[in-house]
């Protein structure tokens, strides 16, 4: 019984000397804290995903889920890429699935962010510049190559933000 006495003081112990470094931290250095992001070389920043839909139409077809929330260019002022990766998957090998951005609030689409696939992650080039820089309303667009083969686009469809 004496033992567990001496653990429960020297518990206190500890947590009353660890508050009070705490308390005593110098937190105006400019050098990161243990928990500040440090950003990862080559790898995005930002995602945005979109959800799942399908289709059998041959022309470009909006997908009840794939409506994200406003994007805005400007509240990422030093970055310069993005990158559209669609999830592409299609019931036949041989017939192709095509997607692209469209600009809802401009009623746009983004048609140099298209990209066809039978199955996959099919990124897109750099599209930074297809973005106005004021916030809009972003959809997925798909479309079948075949009117009888159903062509999707699966949940880890996003859009990559990064700074290189």
């Amino acid at each position: 019984m004496r033992q567990y006495y001496v653990y429960m003081i020297m518990l206190i112990s500890l947590s009353f000397i660890g508050l009070i470094a705490c308390n005593n931290a110098d937190t105006s250095s400019d050098s990161p804290s243990p928990i500040d992001f440090i950003p990862i070389p080559g790898q995005p920043l930002d995602v945005i995903s979109f959800g799942y839909t399908e289709s059998t139409d041959t022309i470009w077809t909006f997908g009840s889920e794939l409506r994200s929330g406003a994007f805005d260019l400007s509240d990422y002022p030093s970055y310069s890429r993005i990158t559209f990766k669609a999830e592409i998957a299609s019931t036949k090998s041989d017939v192709k699935c095509f997607a692209r951005l469209y600009n809802l609030t401009d009623g746009e689409p983004l048609v140099e962010s298209e990209v066809s696939n039978t199955f996959g992650q099919t990124p897109s080039e750099n599209i930074i510049s297809l973005f106005p820089n004021k916030e809009i309303q972003l959809a997925l667009q798909l479309r079948s190559e075949n009117p009888e083969v159903t062509v999707a686009l699966r949940y880890n469809s996003v859009l990559e933000i990064s700074p290189e």
